[in-house]
């Protein structure tokens, strides 16, 4: 059974769904080999933020993203306090620690020793799934600055003043580069002179200056 359960959250890892719609099923199926109330996954986004995905016995999900030093809430301070077995182990990617899953119950000495061992290969196959919503995620923010690049280039095209659409600029590529300034210098070879147009995303306001190097 335990062989037949691993293959179908495997399985269950390996779609493309949603982060929580995959622990939301792996709950759902892990609660037929171990008897739990509550999964919970405790995922290391940052060095200073972490998400919590609680999910119940039926697949209903709850997510909460924390700062490192939060205090908790009282719901979870009640949550805690009614439960009396807890199955905890790490998730790892290599060496280093990417968060825990943990199974809680209310009923005293709820799991056993083959739980465990199965709860870590579990660890093992979510490693896998924080792993891919990673991958996911990193694309979908490479495909929204390529969008905003586009919508650069369509700006561009529409005028060759650049001190017209120097504002503008500013305003789209922010969406993918954060920025407080943004400065354009041009060199005329003729004249020897550096003309700098930039825009003041605090401001709202673009400036143009010209500086003459040598003489014409």
């Amino acid at each position: 059974m335990v062989h037949s359960l691993l293959a179908s959250l495997a399985r269950l890892v390996t779609e493309a769904s949603a982060l929580d719609v995959t622990l939301s099923r792996v709950t759902v199926l892990l609660r037929e080999a171990i008897p739990f109330e509550r999964l919970r996954v405790l995922r290391l986004d940052r060095a200073d933020a972490v998400t919590l995905y609680a999910i119940d016995a039926s697949g209903a999900i709850a997510t909460t993203g924390y700062l490192i030093g939060d205090a908790p809430s009282a719901a979870e301070d009640a949550a805690d306090g009614v439960e009396r077995s807890r199955l905890i182990c790490t998730i790892r990617q290599g060496a280093r620690v990417k968060g825990a899953v943990w199974l809680t119950s209310s009923a005293p000495d709820a799991f056993t020793e083959e739980h465990q061992e199965l709860l870590e290969a579990v660890g093992d196959l979510i490693t896998l799934a924080l792993y891919h919503d990673t991958v996911r995620t990193t694309e979908l923010r490479r495909r929204e600055r390529i969008d905003a690049l586009v919508r650069l280039l369509q700006t561009v095209a529409e005028t060759l003043d650049i001190r017209q659409i120097f504002p503008q600029l500013s305003e789209t590529i922010r969406a993918a580069l954060p920025h407080d300034i943004l400065a354009l210098t041009a060199w005329a070879r003729i004249h020897c002179e550096s003309v700098t147009e930039s825009h003041s995303a605090a401001r709202g306001c673009a400036h143009g200056a010209a500086t003459s190097i040598c003489a014409a």
